[in-house]
């Protein structure tokens, strides 16, 4: 639904289920995102990610983003969750395309991505809080580039035209995206 909606990144995160189950789960959704040119992450599982090459990982432990690159690949994308300043400086040299921030109040996130590019660390920083579309603004406002959403698509009435409204809402920002 939310590739029909218009999203085109989509991480299937089932942090609790056997390769096996990750895989089925995959093999469920690969084609969709395929052919509708969206990237597909699997969260943690390195070995589906590999077997089923799908767009790439992301990973909860960033202290093993280097061997995973290695297993993977320069093509793979790589994603790994962060909760502060330092866990991103850790990243550094690494070969690591974004970030995913937990949860933080607006005023701390700004003054995070602040201190990100003060280090001089050019990383996409995608925020992992509660995004709605009442609050789009206020999180790209903060610097980011751009954000995780899923509770509020998931439930939503519609999940397909609350995506659909969220893409506009992206494009009314960003014309050129």
């Amino acid at each position: 639904m939310v590739v029909e909606g218009g999203c085109r990144w989509i991480e299937l995160n089932l942090p609790q289920e056997s390769d096996n189950d990750v895989r089925n789960a995959a093999l469920d959704v690969i084609d969709i995102c395929r052919n509708n040119n969206a990237f597909l992450l699997i969260r943690d599982h390195e070995e589906v990610v590999e077997e089923l090459k799908v767009s790439g990982i992301h990973l909860s432990d960033p202290t093993i983003a280097r061997s995973v690159r290695e297993r993977l690949g320069a093509g793979a994308i790589i994603g790994v969750s962060v909760s502060c300043l330092q866990d991103i400086l850790n990243l550094k040299g690494m070969d690591v395309d974004y970030v995913s921030i937990a949860c933080m109040p607006m005023a701390e996130l700004k003054n995070l991505v602040s201190d990100v590019r003060a280090a001089s660390m050019d990383i996409a920083l995608v925020y992992a809080g509660p995004v709605a579309l009442d609050n789009i603004d206020d999180v790209l406002a903060c610097g980011v580039n751009g954000f995780a959403m899923s509770d509020a698509i998931t439930e939503a009435d519609d999940p397909m035209l609350y995506t659909s409204k969220v893409m506009e809402k992206l494009l009314d920002i960003n014309p050129g995206a």
